[in-house]
């Protein structure tokens, strides 16, 4: 079997047509701007390009926090992750 190579272009005006969301989830508003949301947390941080923590909110986002610096921790990747939308005790 030869290997084919895919057309990109093609396979994204299908999926915008048929609105299939695995593919479309990439291109979404509301993708970009949970990361702009992201960068800001960090921003306000102060964590630099290629440093390994993140920005841990105290009060969680989905439950009505802010980017305010009073709101934010820098936490590692694992601890942050693994924190999920809970309030720390």
């Amino acid at each position: 079997m030869a290997n084919k190579k895919r057309d990109y272009a093609a396979e994204y005006k299908t999926a915008k047509k048929n609105k299939t969301k695995s593919y479309m989830h990439k291109f979404s508003t509301e993708g970009k701007k949970n990361r702009n949301n992201n960068n800001k947390a960090r921003r306000e941080l102060g964590l630099k390009k290629g440093d390994p923590r993140e920005a841990s909110h105290v009060v969680p986002q989905s439950k009505g926090g802010s980017n305010a610096r009073s709101n934010l921790v820098a936490k590692s990747r694992k601890a942050n992750r693994k924190q999920g939308n809970r309030r720390p005790k």
